[in-house]
């Protein structure tokens, strides 16, 4: 490349003097270049306007052995024509060697221009493609094949089954709370004077029908024993001097009189006794007590056993030892907890199509089974601060799992109805933003886009996007959704498209 350069500054008659610092100044324009312009940045170049002939030729034409030295070379020629025109002038030898590169940039870029407006139409009729309906790899996911051995299927739990109409259940939600039973609940409060003496229960005890749970000191009782006592003897003799006046009238031994005297004595007897014992039930006492009181110790008059009137839990207990009661405090409260309420709150919308006797399903407010009930009860008012109707379901609770005071979610059998086709809601998939049916066909399975129609929290109905007799995925779909999404397995639906 020297050789060249100072070939042609001889030719163009340059003194020493001057032809050095120009040779200088190209030698270092020309590494300059050399170290800017990287061989990846040179092939895109080249690759964009590999198209363009007039730009690649010259450049092959003029190329030198050394690989980038043809660019020194076209430089010096063009300045030795303008040294002959600006009669020498080093700074003039220089300008038409920056016009050159300027004149170059333009034409790769009008090339690259033109290529990048060539790519955006191949880019766009690739989207139009895709719109038309053309399975490429940029188009929507459910119109991809999946492909799926039947050794696959099985390993990973794939069921199909026929799409087939049916019957959906129209459903009410509704929520409510697990409340008390009160017909099964009881406040037991002692119904005369005294002072505990012992207490057997105490909260949270479960108790049977009968059982002690205190024991009351009364004189009250008392009394009213000894008053009972007496009217058993009273009663027991008016009886017998009757018995005896009634044989001797009919002898006519004794007068009229006598006879009526003994009758009116029995009949006294007799009101003294009923009166006696009725204070005793009243008291609490049942007739088992009554029968076994005259044989009862003197020391056991005043004494008043609490029993439990059922079989339940001890869910309140107000009583101390020594506590002294006036005969109308309550001091136990006892539950039956083996059946509970539920009451529903129905909005004014849902109220008119409920009816007692709908079936109900309860889910437990822990994680089980739900509950199948029915509604006893609907309210006929209407709760001025909440505008809801209270419909009542009574439930066995025999675990005990149904705590009063929980809340709960149901579900109210309002109806049935006929739909075309009615499946579970857990085989529906959310594919590219739409709820989506994988089907099976010939070439595999596809996720077809469905509309979806009448509901309730297990089934839905779908109203279009799927035939009756179709085969339909039922079991594991979401293993489907998951090879669509990763592409594992996944081709195109139309033989012959490349991806």
């Amino acid at each position: 490349m020297k050789k060249n350069l100072i070939k042609q500054i001889k030719t163009c008659n340059l003194n020493q003097k001057t032809a050095i610092p120009i040779l200088i100044m190209i030698l270092i324009l020309g590494l300059a270049l050399k170290s800017t312009l990287s061989p990846k940045p040179l092939q895109a170049q080249t690759r964009q306007c590999d198209h363009d002939h007039h730009a690649t030729e010259p450049e092959k034409h003029h190329s030198e052995p050394d690989g980038h030295e043809h660019e020194g070379h076209d430089h010096a020629g063009h300045n030795h024509e303008q040294h002959d025109n600006n009669n020498h002038n080093p700074a003039a030898e220089l300008h038409p060697k920056e016009h050159h590169d300027h004149d170059d940039s333009p034409e790769c870029d009008q090339h690259n221009h033109d290529h990048e407006t060539k790519a955006d139409a191949d880019h766009s009729d690739s989207e139009s493609s895709c719109d038309l309906g053309h399975n490429h790899s940029a188009c929507e996911t459910h119109t991809e094949i999946i492909h799926m051995s039947p050794a696959e299927m099985k390993q990973f739990g794939i069921v199909v089954e026929k799409a087939v109409p049916g019957q959906i259940k129209l459903r009410t939600k509704a929520r409510g709370q697990v409340l008390l039973n009160r017909d099964r609940m009881a406040q037991i409060v002692p119904r005369l004077s005294g002072t505990v003496k012992e207490i057997r229960s105490t909260l949270g005890d479960s108790v049977t029908q009968g059982e002690i749970m205190a024991i009351i000191e009364s004189q009250e009782l008392a009394d009213a024993k000894t008053d009972y006592l007496n009217a058993v003897k009273h009663l027991e003799l008016a009886r017998t001097t009757f018995q005896r006046e009634q044989k001797l009238r009919r002898k006519k031994i004794n007068s009229e009189q006598e006879y009526l005297n003994a009758r009116k004595d029995l009949a006294a007897a007799e009101i003294s006794h009923t009166s006696s014992e009725q204070k005793l039930i009243f008291f609490g006492l049942s007739p088992a007590e009554l029968k076994q009181l005259p044989s009862e110790p003197v020391t056991w008059l005043s004494r008043f056993i609490v029993r439990s009137p059922f079989s339940g839990d001890v869910i309140k207990k107000d009583v101390l030892l020594g506590q002294v009661l006036s005969g109308t405090t309550p001091i136990f409260t006892v539950a039956d907890l083996s059946t509970v309420w539920v009451d529903l709150n129905l909005y004014s919308a849902d109220a008119n199509r409920v009816h007692r006797g709908n079936r109900v399903i309860i889910s437990p407010p822990i994680p089980g089974e739900p509950t199948i009930a029915t509604i006893s009860y609907i309210s006929p008012l209407v709760n001025p601060q909440t505008r809801t109707t209270k419909a009542r379901v009574i439930l066995d609770n025999p675990d005990g799992k149904l705590r009063p005071g929980s809340f709960i979610t149901a579900e109210i059998i309002t109806g049935e109805r006929e739909a075309g086709i009615v499946v579970d809601k857990s085989i529906l998939q959310d594919v590219a933003g739409r709820k989506c049916v994988f089907v099976q066909d010939e070439h595999g399975f596809e996720s077809r886009p469905v509309v979806l129609g009448a509901a309730n929290s297990d089934q839905v109905e779908i109203r279009n996007g799927i035939h009756p007799g179709e085969l339909i995925v039922t079991q594991n779909s979401f293993r489907l959704k998951a090879a669509l999404e990763t592409g594992v397995g996944s081709g195109c639906s139309n033989p012959g498209h490349a991806h």
